[in-house]
């Protein structure tokens, strides 16, 4: 009897101790994949600061200045070369 009442007591320990600690029994913290969420908040969030969005509006600033300036100078060339 003495057998059998310690058997169980053993086993409510393990039990017991398997529900408070899950992640004893798993070998330590799940480590999972990044998903696409993941990876878009990341860049999104890495894009976002303040010095990268300065650095974004002032290429867009150089690109669509840079643009209208060549559209300009080609649109004024054209009309001096046309016969009109």
């Amino acid at each position: 009897m003495r057998l059998v009442r310690c058997a169980v007591v053993c086993l409510v320990l393990v039990l017991g101790w398997s529900i408070l600690q899950p992640e004893a029994l798993a070998g330590g913290t799940f480590q999972r994949e990044p998903t696409f969420a993941d990876q878009v908040d990341t860049f999104y969030a890495t894009r976002t600061t303040p010095a990268n969005r300065q650095k974004f509006f002032s290429i867009l600033l150089f690109v669509l200045l840079g643009g209208a300036a060549t559209y300009a100078q080609l649109r004024g060339i054209k009309k001096v070369v046309s016969v009109d």
